[in-house]
């Protein structure tokens, strides 16, 4: 019979310490001039064992007070305690960049840091403008010959050589007074750093947000079309807009002071009296079944599952003047024969085609001139293999 043995080392693992300096401060608030708004701030030292709760732990303290590179001489605490309250020297008027705080030990005749703690100082910034109570509209570059004027509900803002103003004297109308020579700030008020971060892009004349560029009155797209049909995609092509848009059409254009709107380079125009002009088509639905009324044809189509069953159109005709309608309706397909019935009224007449009808389209047209029968012989393709044509005259006295 045989013995194994099993042997075990146990270590005792040492306690795990961690020492903390906290202060009351995250940083010690002063005034302007850089003296301390309070007279003194906490720091107080605590211990954690193992991980487990934190609490109060007494040892020596001190702190130096510092400015720039030179600090003073340090003051210690006279016992072992778990906290300080460390003097800012405002009392004296005495200026402090940050505090050094350092809780030691001294351990056979040795000094044993346990925790260092930096505070720094924080100034007063200067007394920064008056906020704007109310909406603030942009009015694009200032002009001389507009007037402008600010209620206490809405207040207007412009650019002037790249700066922005607010008009802030209220309820009076403000012509020619140019805002950056109000030094006086009696009509216009120059806009501080952070108001004039959030507008810088969209007030000025040709800014930018995106691809939507602003000018004056408009909203326009940066890329669209010349005068002859040409897309403009340089970067700066915008800068070619004009309100008559004789040398740059945009692809979308606002007009927020007529309510004129356009879309694709001009095609779609929503007028200020309320009308709309398309040149295109426009469809009730992309699917099978739908309504179209396309301006490139003159023409209303009404499809069934992928089949016209009827159209109205306007064609110009050679021997008139200005345009005849055309109106065309197909019915439903004979099962039977084939044939497809389609009704046609034209400036020429009123016809009956049948297409398809038992391997021959036929045709009968009814006009002042009288009747007109045409018969095709359709190949098995459905090609047209040869045609015939009767006429019948109309009766002299009818």
């Amino acid at each position: 019979m045989t013995t194994v043995r099993l042997l075990t080392n146990i270590r005792r693992m040492r306690a795990l310490k961690v020492y903390t300096l906290e202060a009351s401060v995250t940083a010690v608030p002063c005034l302007a001039n850089g003296v301390a708004k309070e007279a003194s701030f906490k720091v107080s030292l605590f211990l954690s064992e193992n991980n487990k709760d934190r609490t109060p732990y007494k040892a020596k303290i001190r702190y130096k007070r510092c400015n720039g590179q030179s600090c003073e001489s340090a003051i210690t605490s006279t016992s072992a305690v778990d906290f300080v309250n460390i003097d800012t020297g405002r009392a004296a008027g005495k200026v402090y960049e940050r505090y050094i705080i350092e809780a030691f030990e001294v351990k056979d005749k040795k000094e044993v840091i346990l925790s260092t703690l930096n505070v720094l100082t924080v100034r007063d910034g200067a007394q920064g403008q008056a906020g704007i109570n109310g909406l603030i509209i942009p009015y694009g570059s200032w002009l001389a010959d507009r007037t402008y004027r600010s209620t206490q509900e809405i207040k207007i803002f412009v650019e002037r050589h790249k700066m922005y103003y607010v008009l802030i004297k209220l309820d009076t109308d403000c012509l020619g007074i140019d805002p950056a020579t109000d030094t006086k700030n009696e009509w216009w008020r120059l806009m501080d750093y952070v108001e004039f971060t959030i507008v810088h892009a969209m007030v000025a004349e040709f800014g930018k947000i995106a691809s939507a560029v602003f000018s004056g009155d408009f909203m326009l797209s940066q890329y669209g079309i010349d005068p002859d049909g040409q897309p403009i995609q340089t970067e700066n092509g915008f800068e070619a807009f004009t309100p008559d848009m004789s040398k740059f059409i945009p692809n979308i254009l606002l007009n927020f002071l007529t309510g004129y709107a356009h879309f694709a380079g001009g095609n779609v125009k929503f007028n200020g009296d309320g009308s709309v002009e398309i040149v295109g088509s426009i469809s009730s639905s992309a699917g099978s079944t739908h309504i179209k009324l396309d301006a490139k044809t003159n023409s209303i189509t009404m499809t069934s599952e992928g089949r016209e069953v009827m159209t109205l159109s306007f064609e110009e005709m050679a021997d008139s003047i200005g345009f005849r309608p055309s109106f065309k309706m197909i019915g439903p397909m004979n099962r039977l024969t084939g044939s497809l019935p389609t009704i046609h009224i034209r400036p020429t007449g009123v016809s009956l085609v049948l297409k398809g009808n038992r391997g021959y389209n036929l045709e009968f047209t009814l006009n002042g001139e009288g009747l007109t029968f045409k018969k095709e012989k359709l190949t098995a393709e459905g090609l047209v293999q040869s045609s015939k044509t009767t006429s019948y005259p109309a009766p002299e006295n009818w």
